[in-house]
């Protein structure tokens, strides 16, 4: 038999109630780990509750993307931003690297690594440990090459771990290193050499990105794609980066000695992020918090609506007390039966009404 318009309705605004009683069970459960007992459940808001679990989830949500958004940055503004500065207290061959004002990418300050004739200057940042920045990564720095002599200019290395076990054990492993070939393009050093089409003019600031996702690495200069190179394939995170005019034996191509250039080289806005894994995440975090602050606003409509009808329906329930009506007959000295006020013998027993003196 289907259903009178009135049972539809009555069907239709149970169901609030229904999703009310499951955000009374549920919403404890979130907040304090348990349910709530029977004595406690008079206490709860099912409304507010479900505003206050979805306030919560919109910030468990989120945590997780402020964490792997941005692991690491420094413009090295008056300091060297976390970076070990390496210097002639180590070899005779080593310059100490300086932070200078004369020419910055931002602020006032970068770093200033200048070496000629076999010597070194670089600053390190070690990341084993706690601090293992796990691959997808990318790690960007701005570059200015002021005078470079020589064969190719290598002014930045990164080193990685094969293993899991290798990221406290003070072991790195060569990932790549930047260079500006002798002819000014844009180059890499792995287990080979690589020469890109992009050339790099000096007395610039140029803006290098590395990514690498454990198995491709991929080289972009100025926000352009210039190569990619699959031969330091394996590695599962960063494990240090130098920054400076370095010469190592590791980054030689085979047996053939690397064409090592020297000069000078300025550094600023040094960055490492692992920018797949928060473009991921954005996506679906955007997604998620749209739907949770849809939901939030509908809560609190709900709420407020709620309790607008909730105060119409008390004041239309208000009844203005009822008074008994005023009745203009007396009752019979003798038999009681119901006579006009005025009437002064009885109809029913025939008694005189008078009173008696």
């Amino acid at each position: 038999m289907p259903h009178g318009r009135k049972d539809i309705r009555a069907s239709l605004e149970a169901e609030p109630s229904r999703v009310a009683r499951l955000i009374s069970f549920c919403a404890p459960i979130v907040l304090l780990g348990r349910p709530l007992k029977s004595s406690e459940m008079r206490d709860v808001n099912p409304p507010r509750s479900l505003i206050v679990v979805l306030s919560l989830l919109f910030l468990v949500l989120w945590t997780p993307l402020a964490a792997a958004q941005l692991v690491d940055s420094t413009s090295f503004e008056g300091n060297w931003g976390g970076f070990t500065p390496r210097g002639p207290s180590e070899q005779s061959d080593y310059v100490n690297p300086s932070l200078v004002t004369k020419i910055a990418h931002t602020g006032s300050y970068s770093v200033e690594s200048s070496a000629f004739d076999g010597q070194q200057s670089f600053i390190s940042k070690w990341y084993g440990g706690q601090a293992a920045v796990r691959v997808p990564f990318q790690a960007t720095i701005w570059v200015f090459v002021r005078i470079q002599a020589g064969g190719h200019l290598e002014f930045a290395q990164l080193w990685g771990f094969t293993e899991e076990t290798q990221f406290s054990g003070g072991t790195g492993y060569w990932l790549v290193s930047l260079l500006r070939s002798a002819d000014g393009y844009a180059m890499i050093r792995t287990s080979r050499e690589i020469k890109s089409s992009y050339f790099v003019s000096t007395q610039a600031w140029h803006k290098y990105s590395i990514a690498y996702d454990g198995r491709t690495l991929s080289l972009s200069v100025d926000d352009t794609h210039v190569l990619n190179d699959e031969s330091a394939a394996g590695q599962k995170a960063i494990g240090a980066v130098i920054l400076g005019v370095t010469s190592n034996a590791n980054s030689k191509a085979g047996t053939k000695a690397p064409d090592i250039g020297y000069g000078t080289v300025y550094y600023d806005d040094y960055s490492l992020e692992r920018v797949t894994v928060v473009s991921q995440l954005a996506q679906l975090m955007l997604i998620a918090s749209a739907i949770i602050v849809a939901v939030v606003v509908a809560g609190v409509l709900f709420v407020y609506r709620k309790s607008r009808a909730k105060k119409a329906g008390a004041e239309a329930k208000q009844v203005v007390p009822s008074f008994p009506a005023v009745r203009n007959v007396k009752s019979c000295v003798r038999c009681k039966a119901e006579l006009p006020l005025d009437a002064k013998f009885c109809d029913n027993c025939g008694a005189s009404q008078a009173s008696k003196s």
